[in-house]
Parts: structure tokens; sequence; C-alpha cells
């Protein structure tokens, strides 16, 4: 998500995943010649012990959660699923 808007006090981390995104956008352009797609994942806030420290407290956590049209967290099975299928022949 954050490759897509900013915030506050996260200059390194808020860049590099603008990168993800622009580098993702490039490699598209120059493999669709190949009709190779090219895709990057954009979860949003998921559920693990990387935002831990924010999720201890329930206010933080509703408003993290309140980010998202369904109103929660990400799962880690979600971003996996996702990527799962982004690898099938389905994709």
């Amino acid at each position: 998500m954050l490759g897509t808007v900013g915030t506050a006090n996260a200059p390194a981390y808020v860049t590099s995943k603008h990168a993800v995104v622009g580098m993702t956008k490039q490699m598209a352009i120059d493999y669709a010649k190949d009709r190779i797609h090219v895709n990057a994942l954009c979860p949003g806030f998921v559920d693990t012990p990387m935002i831990s420290f924010f999720t201890q407290d329930v206010d933080t956590k509703a408003g993290l959660a309140a980010a998202h049209p369904w109103n929660s967290l990400g799962r880690p099975e979600d971003v996996a699923d996702a990527a799962l299928f982004l690898c099938s022949d389905e994709a």
C-alpha cells in the first residue's frame, strides 16, 4: 500500500515501496512484447509480527483496520493466495 501513497516518518520504507511499483511498471512494459506479465502485490497492513508494535494497542489496531475496505487487517494467507494465483496459468 505504501508503494502507492505516502506516510509520515518512514521516508526510506515508502521510497523502497514506490521503487518496487515503478520497477514493476517498467518491467511490464519491457516484457509485454513477449507476453510476459509482471505484477506486484501491494497488500496494505497485514497482521504479522512486523506491525505487532502497533497492533498491541486496540485503538491503533482498529485505526489500521479502518484503512481497509473490509475494516480488517490482511492475513499472511491472503497475500500467499494472491501470489500463488499470479504464479498459476490462470493469471
